[in-house]
């Protein structure tokens, strides 16, 4: 390898392990409150510490690139300032033999974000639920505190006492649907308490309404079960395989699936369901696209952006810069809640990387000729 070649992606690959780390703080942080709450249903710290080490591969897609922006910026503009360009180049080093080392290594990183986006992120984001489940499943009273899965499953739960998550609830209310049997079972208790080892009620009251007008009522003072006796059935309550959670093959697969069973069931109501959840996994797939072009896009913009032959210092370059990561970073997280409309949502996902390249193109064609900006 050349030394030039050498020199600048050795400097190009510091600023972004150090811009990478920089922003990994900054976002773990954001998900602090995630974590706060997994360690606070109980779990050991083994499994808390394993929780947050699994976020971090989930959100190194989106760090990724921004430090390929922040890395191929500052390298430009050290370049411009300290006339290493205009050297290299009065040397007979062309622009696009003094930038392919950094975008060649740009589109490496880009191969490894897709990699990263599709199969660790996805693994790491499934795990992280599976641990969320198993330590539910360890206490009744955490599954019990998730609305949303208990929402799903048509079962109602509300403490109208003191309580504290995880270990007790005073004044219960549940209710659970026997659709088969259109059976409802109605627990009324006086105090709920769990631990890992037993599941205990007491002043219990069940109400069974049967389909005739039948009500059998029954009072139990006392009642404890085995809280591993509870695991199968709070397992098997578990939540569905999102796309999100799945790896690159197994998504093409789901993807295909859902193309030939819209086609087979042409009825109108099923039809919008299929349509809805084909489009949610296109979508999917242009999300991981998307974030796995971004660091090639923005390195390259950082370097178009960041070059400068002029003894004037000029703020256009940082504008650009500023401009088109804004709208890149909303027009990601706009197209990422909008599965029903596929065009706009494509467009959205890919229109900001045609335009960062077009632009950053231009400005290195406008550099080579000697035009200043």
């Amino acid at each position: 390898m050349p030394i030039l070649w050498r020199y600048l992606i050795r400097d190009y690959l510091k600023i972004v392990l150090l811009s990478v780390a920089a922003f990994l703080a900054l976002l773990l942080t954001m998900r602090l409150d995630d974590i706060a709450h997994f360690a606070a249903l109980g779990a050991p710290w083994e499994l808390v510490l394993s929780f947050a080490l699994h976020q971090i591969p989930y959100i190194l897609p989106v760090a990724l690139p921004l430090s390929c922006l922040i890395a191929s910026w500052l390298l430009a503009d050290r370049l411009s300032s300290s006339d290493e360009l205009t050297t290299l180049r009065s040397s007979g080093v062309g622009l696009a033999t003094l930038l392919a080392p950094l975008l060649f290594t740009a589109a490496l990183l880009s191969i490894g974000n897709f990699l990263l986006v599709s199969e660790v992120a996805t693994a790491s984001h499934l795990q992280s639920h599976w641990l969320k489940a198993e330590v539910r499943a360890l206490n009744p009273l955490l599954l019990l505190n998730n609305k949303q899965l208990l929402r799903l499953k048509g079962i109602f739960f509300e403490a109208r006492g003191p309580s504290h998550l995880g270990e007790y609830a005073t004044d219960t209310v549940l209710a659970i649907p026997y659709p088969r049997k259109q059976q409802i079972l109605l627990s009324l208790a006086k105090e709920m308490r769990a631990s890992s080892l037993q599941f205990e009620q007491k002043r219990l009251s069940l109400v069974s309404y049967l389909p005739h007008g039948d009500v059998i009522v029954e009072n139990i003072q006392d009642f404890s079960s085995s809280t591993p006796d509870l695991r199968p059935f709070l397992q098997k309550m578990s939540w569905s395989l999102q796309n999100d959670y799945l790896g690159f093959s197994s998504l093409l697969q789901r993807l295909y699936a859902q193309k030939k069973e819209w086609k087979v069931h042409p009825e109108e109501g099923h039809q919008q369901e299929l349509r809805k959840n084909f489009y949610s996994t296109i979508g999917e797939v242009a999300k991981r696209f998307c974030l796995a072009l971004a660091p090639f896009s923005f390195s390259l913009l950082g370097l178009a952006c960041g070059l400068k032959i002029g003894r004037k210092a000029s703020w256009i370059g940082l504008g650009w810069t500023l401009g088109l990561t804004t709208l890149f970073l909303v027009a990601f997280f706009t197209a990422k809640g909008m599965d029903k409309k596929l065009g706009l949502m494509l467009t959205l996902y890919f229109f900001p990387h045609f335009l960062i390249v077009g632009i950053s193109l231009r400005q290195l064609s406008r550099l080579n000729r000697g035009i200043e900006t």
